[in-house]
């Protein structure tokens, strides 16, 4: 079973939606940012932070996210760690 789980919402970039706790991002529509990985092109593996109704908005936050930094790094893995939370929880819903 995989650590982490995608789902992709356009060419180019998985998402996870995460309840974010750590770094306060949030975008103009006032929601809490998604971190989403570039699946193909020249920043392949790239992670950047989103507005989580992507596509479906015209919000245009797109913000790197920067993996040399260990803050962020232990950030990431904790808005990982909320996102498998988040999907268990759907799909009980479902």
């Amino acid at each position: 079973m995989s650590s982490r789980r995608q789902s992709s919402n356009a060419p180019g970039l998985s998402s996870n939606s995460r309840r974010d706790t750590h770094p306060k991002i949030r975008c103009k529509c006032e929601k809490d940012v998604v971190v989403r990985i570039v699946i193909q092109g020249p920043n392949l593996g790239c992670n950047i932070y989103g507005c989580p109704l992507w596509p479906d908005t015209h919000c245009d936050l797109f913000k790197w996210f920067n993996d040399n930094n260990e803050v962020e790094d232990c950030q990431m893995k904790m808005l990982e760690k909320d996102t498998i939370i988040l999907e268990l929880e759907y799909e009980q819903k479902i």
